[in-house]
């Protein structure tokens, strides 16, 4: 908080570098952008994991995406569901998963 204060407070004075203002405002959001791009390659390094031989580059980089694709889905599950949408999502993929 202070630092936002901080950057507030400098954007109200008149001899405010605004260039260097909209800089920092670029830099926080390639920073959470640079955040969000990680999960992509934690789960790239989880499917080099299961599978290192060269042959095996698709099933790596499709088990990445299918790993990125779970990690969003219970994050959703995890912050935004109630508690009855969860229950019919559960049963929903228990009984997709038992037809397999």
């Amino acid at each position: 908080m202070p630092r936002l204060e901080a950057r507030e407070a400098y954007a109200r004075r008149v001899d405010a570098n605004h260039v260097l203002l909209d800089f920092n405002m670029v830099q926080s959001i390639h920073l959470r952008e640079l955040q969000d791009m990680s999960r992509i390659t934690e789960s790239f390094f989880c499917s080099i994991g299961m599978v290192f031989e060269p042959q095996f580059s698709n099933f790596r980089k499709g088990m990445t995406k299918v790993i990125v694709l779970i990690t969003i889905i219970d994050d959703i599950y995890d912050i935004y569901g109630s508690l009855k949408e969860l229950e019919q999502f559960t049963e929903t993929v228990e009984r997709f998963v038992f037809k397999l």
